[in-house]
Formats: C-alpha cells, structure tokens, sequence
C-alpha cells in the first residue's frame, strides 16, 4: 500500500486544479499515480493552522480528485505537528533536529484573540483614561537595558503610545478576564522565548520587527488589514507594561 507525503508551505486548492499552482501540479502528478495503482493514501503536512471546515473541505477536494476514499486522506497541520513532537521527542533525535539552535518561535493563538476582541470593543471604549499606573522601569531605561536604538523606541513611542491606556482599558474590564489571562499567557510565552532564542548581539528593534512578522506570517486573522497595525500596537504595549524584554528589577537582583 503506498503513501505519499508531501510538506507544503501554504495550502491552496481549487476545484479546477491549476497546474501552474504548486497543489495543482502536485494533484496532478499524484493522480497520475494513482492511476496507476501506485497511491492509496495521501498525507499533507503543513505549517499553517487549519479550521475544521477548512481541513475537511480540502481533504474532500483531494480524495475527489485523485479519487481514493475520503478516508485515505489526511492534513497535518502545525497544532497537529507540534503535539507528536511532544508526545514523541525521539522523532527530534531521529531527525537530529535540536530545538536550542532554532530560531524563535511564538505562536499567535492567545494574542490573536485578544487582537481581534480589542478590535471589535475599541469603539465603544472610554479614551479618557489618562493616568493609569503601570508599574514599570522607565522608557528610557528599559531602552539602554534591552539595546534599543534611540531612533526606533522613539518611533515606536510616537505610533502606538497613545494607544497604551486604550488597552489597558479594555484588558482591565470585568467582561474581559479571560482575555487578560490570555494576553499573560502570550506575554509569558513571549518573554521566555525572547530570553532563550535571543543573541547577544541582537538589538530589541530586530526582536519586536521579528515577533511582528512571525504572527502576522503565521495567523491568517493578523493579517487582515485591520488587525496588522494591533499586533505592532500590542507588541509596544507588551514592552511599555515591562511584560517583554529585560527590567530594572531584573538586571539588580
């Protein structure tokens, strides 16, 4: 009985298979061997996250095309990669991957949902909290502490400081406790992440450039245009509220 397996990037399926497309020159060439008796099962792996409708609805269109019973197909997407590392660690040693010189990831669940709901009750906020207090080392400071460049905190000081109490309004409602404990959780995974992956020589001006192309590369709701400009806002916020990157508290203890 053969598998074919095939790691793709981006998934991209339609009806009339488009053979220019690298999914269609792929259903192409796996019909041809099924054709031939010489394919039973298919397996895609892939390094987006899939909805339930989105995997059904491709597995539906790969097992009519190629056709082989619904069953025999199957999508591997990154939840799914990510939890059979863990449950089998030895599949890392079999692969002599080693996650200490990999890059840094994060992964854009948590914040992902606070985005969208911070964009949803941004309207109906109250913008006339001025003076809530945030315990936290000065701007300044955290600046020299974490190798910030003068020219790019200033920058992101004059884009996104006057969103700051904006946030902390919405993160402070009662209606909105889960997703305070989802914005920590993003921040802790954020912060630990930082402190592992990052390289002596890099300056914090790569890391939130970085962090902001990760999460919008890897979740398709960042990416609508109106969320791509929070997940810079969110970033600054993060680092404003000392939730990411080094502190005065942390550097004298």
């Amino acid at each position: 009985m053969a598998i074919i397996v095939i790691a793709l990037n981006l998934i991209f399926i339609i009806k009339k298979t488009n053979p220019n497309t690298v999914i269609g020159g792929e259903l192409l060439r796996i019909k041809k061997l099924k054709d031939k008796g010489e394919l039973d099962n298919y397996v895609l792996f892939t390094n987006r996250r899939l909805t339930g409708n989105a995997e059904s609805e491709i597995c539906k269109t790969i097992s009519d095309y190629i056709e082989v019973d619904i069953a025999s197909v199957k999508i591997i997407d990154i939840n799914q990669i990510e939890l059979y590392l863990k449950r089998y660690p030895e599949i890392m040693r079999i692969a002599d991957l080693d996650p200490i010189d990999g890059p840094l990831i994060v992964s854009p669940d948590d914040l992902a949902e606070v985005i969208q709901a911070f964009a949803n009750q941004a309207r109906t906020l109250e913008r006339s909290i001025t003076n809530i207090n945030i315990e936290r080392t000065t701007y300044a400071r955290k600046n020299q502490l974490n190798n910030m460049t003068e020219a790019y905190a200033n920058e992101l000081k004059r884009r996104y400081l006057k969103d700051v109490n904006e946030i902390e309004s919405f993160l402070s409602l009662a209606e909105n406790t889960a997703l305070r404990e989802r914005y920590e959780l993003a921040a802790e995974e954020f912060c630990l992440n930082i402190i592992a992956k990052r390289k002596d020589y890099q300056t914090f001006d790569h890391i939130m450039n970085y962090l902001s192309k990760l999460l919008v590369d890897r979740e398709p709701i960042l990416r609508q245009a109106k969320h791509k400009r929070l997940v810079n806002v969110m970033l600054f916020f993060m680092y404003w509220s000392c939730d990411i990157g080094e502190n005065e508290d942390a550097k004298t203890q």
